[in-house]
C-alpha cells in the first residue's frame, strides 16, 4: 500500500503534488497568481534537471530521437522568439497580446514533464501501483477541471447577454487522457470499466464533438484490445461488460439528445458539415504555405506565433501552424517525431507500455488533424506515457496478462 503520508512521498510522488496542485488554480487559488507561477517554476525546474540526465542514457528508446528533435526546434524557435520581441507581443490580426516567453511556457508545460515521469519510472520511483493510487487523484484533478471550466464557460457567455445553462466544454479532451491511465488496472477490470463508463459520460456531456469522436474510436480499441489479451473465463466477462459498456453508452446518448436542445444542435451541425469555420482556417494556411510564403520562409517559417502574424487565429492543424511557424523543416521533424512515436510503439515487447502507447499517440495524433496537441498534454497523459515509455521492454509480469 501506498501512504499519502508526507513522509512517505518519494520524488516523483512531490512531483505529482505540485502538477495536482497547479492544474487547481481558479479554483483553490486565482489562476495566474504567485502560486501558481511558483508551482510551474519548480516543476520546469525538475523536468529539466531530469531531462539533462535522461538525455545522458545511450539506451532510451526509439521515441525519444523524434522527441529530443522536436524540442529542440521548438526550444530554439521559443527562445529566439523572446530574444527579438519585447516582454509583451501585440499581434495586429488576431488582437492577442501575451509576454514574449508564453510560446515556449506552452510547450514545456505540456512536453517537458515527459522526460520527468520517463527519468522516475525508470529509477523506481514511478510504478504501476503508485500509478493506480494517484489515478484516483487524477479523476478528482480532472472533475474539478471540468466544472471550473463550465462555469467559466457559461459566465462568458452570461456576459455576453445569453442564458444558457449547456455549452461546450474543452475539459473533455483532459477526459479521455485519463483512459491510458486505465490500462494499469488490468487486475481488476470492474475499475476499469466503471472508468471508462464515468470518463465517456463527461466526455459526452462536454459536447465537444472532437473530444467525443476520438473517446469514442479509444474506447472501442481500448476494449478490443482486453478482451483479445484475455484468457479463459474473464475473457467472457469482458465481452460481458463491453457489451453493458455499449449498450450504457448508447441509451446515455439518446438520453442527452432527448434532453439537451445545445446536444441536438450540436449533433444537427455535425450532420450538417458544420467544422466551426476550421475550413476556412485550413483554406488561408495552406494556400499562405502552398502558394503566399517566400522562400525563406517556406523553407523554415515564420518563427513561434508565426500564425498569428498572418490571421486572427492559430490554425487548429498541428501540421499547419508547425508548416507556417518552422516551415518545412518544422514539418519533418515532427514527421520525424511521429515515425519514432509509431516505430517505439511497434517493437514495445511489454503489452500493458505497447497498449498506453497506443492509446496516448491515437488521442495526440488525431488531434494533431483539427487542434494543437503538442501543446495540450496533461500532466495526466505524460505520467502514464512517461511510465510507459520506461516499461518498454521490461517482461510482462503476471498482473499485466489477463488470465
Amino acid at each position: 500500500m501506498i501512504s499519502f503520508n508526507p513522509k512517505r512521498l518519494n520524488r516523483s510522488d512531490w512531483f505529482i503534488v505540485v502538477w495536482v496542485l497547479y492544474y487547481l488554480q481558479g479554483i483553490l487559488y486565482p489562476v495566474g497568481s504567485m502560486i501558481s507561477l511558483a508551482l510551474l517554476g519548480i516543476n520546469l525546474l525538475v523536468s529539466a534537471n531530469c531531462t539533462l540526465k535522461v538525455l545522458r542514457w545511450s539506451d532510451n528508446p526509439k521515441y525519444f530521437r523524434g522527441f529530443n528533435l522536436l524540442m529542440l526546434m521548438f526550444s530554439v524557435y521559443g527562445f529566439i522568439h523572446i530574444l527579438f520581441n519585447p516582454s509583451t507581443v501585440h499581434y495586429a490580426y488576431s488582437g492577442f497580446s501575451m509576454p514574449s516567453y508564453g510560446y515556449i511556457k506552452g510547450v514545456y508545460l505540456s512536453l517537458l514533464p515527459i522526460y520527468a515521469f520517463y527519468y522516475y519510472a525508470r529509477k523506481g520511483y514511478l510504478t504501476q501501483e503508485r500509478l493506480q493510487k494517484w489515478g484516483m487523484v487524477f479523476l478528482v484533478s480532472v472533475l474539478l477541471s471540468y466544472f471550473r471550466q463550465q462555469q467559466e464557460a457559461l459566465q462568458v457567455l452570461a456576459e455576453r447577454g445569453l442564458s444558457r445553462e449547456e455549452t461546450t466544454n474543452n475539459a473533455g479532451y483532459l477526459f479521455i487522457t485519463c483512459i491510458p491511465l486505465l490500462v494499469l488496472y488490468k487486475s481488476r477490470p470492474l475499475i476499469q470499466f466503471t472508468g471508462l463508463v464515468f470518463v465517456m459520460a463527461f466526455v459526452v456531456m462536454g459536447m465537444k464533438r472532437g473530444a467525443i469522436a476520438i473517446g469514442g474510436f479509444i474506447s472501442a480499441y481500448f476494449m478490443w484490445q482486453t478482451i483479445r489479451n484475455a484468457k479463459g473465463k474473464i475473457k467472457f466477462a469482458f465481452i460481458a461488460l463491453s457489451v453493458i459498456f455499449c449498450i450504457s453508452a448508447a441509451y446515455f446518448f439518446i438520453y442527452m439528445m432527448t434532453t439537451s436542445e445545445y446536444m441536438m444542435q450540436r449533433v444537427e451541425a455535425t450532420m450538417e458539415g458544420n467544422s466551426s469555420g476550421r475550413d476556412s482556417i485550413y483554406s488561408f494556411f495552406w494556400t499562405y504555405f502552398t502558394e503566399k510564403a517566400d522562400a525563406l520562409h517556406f523553407l523554415i517559417g515564420r518563427g513561434a506565433n508565426g500564425t498569428l502574424d498572418i490571421y486572427y487565429n492559430y490554425a487548429h492543424n498541428d501540421w499547419l501552424e508547425i508548416a507556417v511557424n518552422q516551415g518545412l523543416l518544422g514539418v519533418f521533424v515532427y514527421f520525424v517525431y511521429w515515425r519514432n512515436f509509431y516505430n517505439t510503439w511497434r517493437r514495445s515487447s511489454n503489452q500493458d507500455a505497447k497498449l498506453i502507447i497506443a492509446l496516448v499517440g491515437m488521442i495526440y495524433f488525431v488531434k494533431t488533424l483539427f487542434s494543437m496537441s503538442y501543446m495540450d498534454m496533461s500532466y495526466v497523459c505524460t505520467s502514464v506515457l512517461g511510465y510507459a515509455l520506461a516499461m518498454t521492454n521490461e517482461p510482462n509480469s503476471k498482473n499485466k496478462i489477463y488470465e
